[in-house]
């Protein structure tokens, strides 16, 4: 080789390492195995990576988010399947107010009021009726409201205090049902001011010859829709668990004077709540409206249906542990209770057929056998 060759060679053998080092392919060409760009193959392997200890740091931040994660599960994990049970049955509650409404407050309907919000269809004359109860253990008053299962309009409210037991006559038949719960009442419009809406899942059926009870329970103490509700059907007592017949005893006589209406009329008691009845002699128990009822502390009635001059019409069969009409005092006696009774109470034929009745120039005498 001369000396020419010599160097020519030499040259060309700069310029080859000088292009392997701007581009080399087997950096970019990639295969099973090859780590990306920039990483070298360990000798003795065929493109496998090799096993890079982690960091001090990187393991410490790793065990940090498990520790974490574990801590929010321990946490929250109980209470969120509390929540679930609690509200087996329930609609989640959506708050009464808004920031642009404003409230006009008012005094809590006192227990057992009702408000009609359809008379023509909850007041009809020409289906039957039966009884729906709420017993409210819950640490707050409600509201609960009947709806047309297929508007959703509200057709009747119950006022329910904390602690109490209310009740109402209603058409048989399947109706919504949400509940209003809180403690400021603003009114009937908005509810309280403080509470929430809970609707029902399936609403309530009202089935004939029996009574549908909805106990409400504290789930927890500090929340208005914080409660359980569950549902029962009670059915009337039947006549051999009934109690021993009422007795009346009193002094002397009451005379009724006869009024303008051609009725005669006896102010009394029944539980200590003073009631004026009509005397009618057609009706076979004494009979107060639902109202008095209410009034008079009656929490418990059996659903029951009477034939009346106007056909079948469905209320309810209580009893009173006392009533007293003049200076006659009668101790645990039946009364019917209709849910449209035009007059406040009647005194009937169960009471009437213990008395001596003597009837004379507009002047009703009763007194004792």
């Amino acid at each position: 080789m001369g000396i020419d060759d010599r160097d020519w060679y030499r040259d060309k053998k700069a310029q080859d390492k000088l292009k392997e080092s701007l581009y080399d392919p087997k950096q970019f060409r990639g295969a099973r195995g090859e780590r990306a760009y920039g990483c070298e193959s360990s000798p003795g392997t065929f493109g496998n990576t090799p096993n890079r200890p982690q960091s001090p740091t990187r393991r410490a931040l790793i065990w940090l988010v498990v520790v974490a994660g574990l801590a929010l599960l321990f946490q929250f994990g109980p209470q969120l399947k509390r929540n679930d049970t609690r509200t087996a049955g329930l609609a989640p509650a959506q708050p009464l107010f808004t920031s642009h409404q404003a409230c006009t407050p008012a005094a809590l309907p006192a227990n057992g009021a009702i408000q009609l919000a359809d008379p023509s269809r909850m007041r009809r004359s020409d289906v039957l009726y039966s009884g729906l109860e709420i017993a409210n253990r819950h640490q707050f008053p409600v509201v609960a409201y009947l709806t047309d299962p297929g508007t959703g309009k509200p057709m009747l409210g119950l006022s329910v205090h904390a602690g109490q037991t209310a009740q109402a006559s209603v058409p048989v038949g399947n109706y919504g049902l949400f509940i209003l719960a809180g403690s400021a009442w603003c009114n009937k419009e908005m509810g309280f001011q403080d509470g929430a809406r809970v609707n029902i899942r399936g609403g309530v059926e009202a089935q004939a010859g029996s009574t549908s009870v909805l106990s409400l329970t504290s789930s927890d103490t500090a929340r208005p829709e914080g409660f359980r509700i569950a549902v029962e059907r009670r059915q009337p007592q039947s006549p051999a668990a009934a109690r021993a017949q009422p007795n009346v005893k009193g002094p002397g006589f009451v005379d009724l004077t006869q009024r303008p209406d051609g009725h005669y009329y006896a102010a009394g008691y029944v539980n200590g709540m003073p009631v004026v009845f009509m005397v009618d002699t057609g009706a076979t128990l004494t009979t107060l409206s639902q109202e008095t009822a209410y009034r008079s502390g009656i929490d418990s009635c059996a659903s029951h249906t009477f034939n009346t001059a106007n056909g079948p019409a469905q209320g309810c069969v209580a009893k009173v542990s006392k009533m007293q009409i003049g200076g006659f005092v009668l101790r645990d006696f039946e009364v019917a209770v209709m849910p449209n009774l035009p007059t406040d109470a009647l005194l009937g034929m169960n009471v009437m057929r213990m008395l001596r009745l003597e009837q004379q120039n507009g002047v009703m005498r009763l007194s004792i056998r």
